[in-house]
């Protein structure tokens, strides 16, 4: 079975037809044109006629999802609350638009197809309303197709709720007003499809016995045991296990005074880091308090943000050794 295409130029019954074909089909196959190993997305589909000339798949990345208007030029680091983070697969597609098409007749197709997949729209905007040069510079940042035209532009971003993990999407469309040549007033459109999956963890619970140990010898000792969800300080039930173990070292030293530093990766601005791990820390002394009756004034949180990494941000399992808890011994 190939993957059908969308357009908004077939009758609104036919339409509703290929979307759903996308919808069940389970192998994707290239088309004449297309980069190599290149595939759409069964999902999203893609505008009748379109070429796929970039293709990236990861199998386990962090994504930003912009959600919000851009008002600041130079990055998301300057937007930090405009954005959510994502963690799953990530599938970034960079199509070409055949002649004869607007950006608003494809982005609506988009749309169209979106929504009868089930997906439900979370922000959608056009040309200043993005964020004109702003957004432009931040929605696509690696992407030549893209740079600096944002006189004519359509962004949606979408979320579809499974039981098998919720699906994102963020469908770009922008005409090139900058090009020279046969590129001048083409159109490309950018689709980024997220799969929400939690990474099979690979760490192995630190026990009390050994969190005494390090502590003893190095006067802290860093946990990767303590999960939350991105951006957010609600402690995941996964967190048990090594909240456990922390608990029965505290009931063994209670002597101990205890400081509980959260750690975060350097995605996002500076101040939000710190505030969200000093959250992350008061989620975790809140927890021993509350579910293990460990005395409070044994433990105070505090937030280090990235100030102290462990690796390299350059990827993400670099940037899941940054994320972390560490109990250090005050006194």
């Amino acid at each position: 079975m190939t993957i059908k295409t969308i357009s908004r130029r077939e009758p609104p019954a036919f339409v509703a037809l290929v979307v759903f074909a996308a919808f069940i089909v389970t192998a994707a196959v290239a088309r004449a044109g297309d980069v190599a190993g290149s595939h759409d997305n069964p999902l999203v589909g893609r505008f009748q006629g379109s070429t796929i000339i970039r293709y990236q798949q990861r199998a386990f990345d962090q994504y930003k999802l912009i959600t919000k208007k851009v008002t600041h030029y130079g990055g998301l680091g300057k937007n930090p609350d405009v954005a959510q983070t994502l963690e799953g697969k990530v599938t970034r597609i960079t199509y070409a638009v055949p002649a004869g098409h607007s950006t608003f007749e494809v982005q609506s197709a988009y749309e169209t197809a979106l929504k009868n997949n089930g997906f439900k729209v979370l922000f959608q905007c056009s040309d200043a309303a993005c964020g004109g040069r702003d957004f432009n510079n931040v929605v696509v940042p690696y992407n030549s197709q893209f740079g600096d035209n944002y006189e004519d532009q359509r962004y949606i971003a979408a979320r579809l709720s499974r039981s098998q993990g919720d699906v994102y999407a963020s469908i770009y469309t922008a005409r090139n007003t900058t090009g020279g040549g046969s590129d001048h007033n083409a159109i490309y459109t950018q689709v980024n499809v997220i799969e929400i999956k939690p990474q099979t963890s690979k760490v192995v619970v630190v026990k009390a016995a050994q969190m005494a140990q390090r502590i003893t010898a190095s006067g802290r000792v860093a946990l990767y045991g303590v999960y939350f969800d991105s951006g957010k300080a609600v402690l995941k039930p996964t967190s048990k296990p090594t909240l456990n173990q922390i608990a029965k070292l505290l009931r063994e030293h209670s002597d101990w005074k205890i400081l509980v530093v959260g750690h975060t990766d350097n995605q996002g601005g500076f101040e939000y880091n710190i505030k969200l791990s000093k959250r992350r820390a008061e989620a975790v002394v809140n927890a021993l308090v509350k579910h293990y009756g460990i005395a409070r004034d044994c433990l105070k949180p505090w937030g280090d943000g990235y100030t102290a990494p462990t690796a390299p941000n350059d990827s993400a399992a670099d940037r899941a050794k940054n994320r972390r808890v560490e109990l250090v011994r005050e006194q």
